[in-house]
């Protein structure tokens, strides 16, 4: 089983410089190991939270991670799951 935790991240662009993101780690509860890491999808710490939560309340497959993400993204930070 995957559970989905929240990774803050400091970066920095030409374009947009110094800033704070918040990505997706995904984490196999059976070994403690890093199958997946998604950086830099939301620049609020709440929305971020209120992702990993739905997709750890719906067992989201690991397979599905990045098509979910992309709708969110497509959708905006203020997204329904």
């Amino acid at each position: 089983m995957i559970k989905y935790e929240v990774v803050e991240e400091h970066l920095n662009t030409l374009e947009s410089g110094s800033y704070t993101a918040y990505g997706i780690c995904a984490i196999d509860s059976e070994t403690d190991e890093i199958a997946e890491k998604v950086s830099d999808i939301f620049l609020s710490y709440e929305n971020a939270i209120h992702f990993a939560n739905a997709i750890n309340e719906a067992q989201l497959e690991l397979a599905h991670l990045y098509n979910v993400i992309e709708n969110v993204l497509i959708d905006g930070e203020n997204f329904e799951f």
